[in-house]
């Protein structure tokens, strides 16, 4: 167990970044972009989970590129990271059943439930494009309460 942990922080090292704890977080970040793209046409490439130092100074984390972004797409495809939220709540639920309750394996829940909220927060750039659309996100706005109402009502 030591020599995949050593190897895991020696690649902070090798590209000189401060950002390798978080290559899990940041691959079930764009993971949910892609996932979401596909399922609304957004026709993405592959994500890129490597990070990389941007002209400005900043370190982009990771970045999936959507070719067909539309006004009816751009808010499920941007906020995908919130179904996060879901996962961390199955892990926070179900990872004792599992797992014993030992110190190694509690210091591992607490990092993978830190790790996946972490990464369920959206970016800067993920609420830019949620916003480009006023009309996509009243749309989706509209279906998410009316659909919430409704649940509540007939349920």
């Amino acid at each position: 167990m030591i020599i995949p942990i050593k190897k895991f922080f020696n690649f902070a090292i090798l590209t000189k970044e401060k950002s390798s704890p978080y290559l899990p977080g940041t691959f079930l970040h764009e993971l949910s972009h892609f996932i979401m793209a596909i399922i609304f046409g957004g026709k993405p490439r592959m994500p890129a989970i490597l990070p990389r130092r941007l002209d400005d100074g900043r370190i982009e984390l990771g970045r999936v590129i959507v070719r067909n972004q539309r006004w009816w797409n751009a808010f499920p495809i941007s906020f995908a990271p919130l179904l996060l939220l879901g996962v961390g709540f199955l892990l926070q639920g179900y990872y004792f059943y599992f797992f014993e309750a030992n110190f190694v394996y509690t210091l591992l829940y607490l990092y993978l439930v830190v790790t996946i909220l972490e990464s369920a927060i959206p970016s800067t750039q993920d609420m830019k494009n949620a916003i480009s659309s006023k009309i996509g996100i009243l749309v989706w706005v509209f279906l998410l309460l009316g659909g919430g109402y409704f649940y509540y009502c007939f349920s």
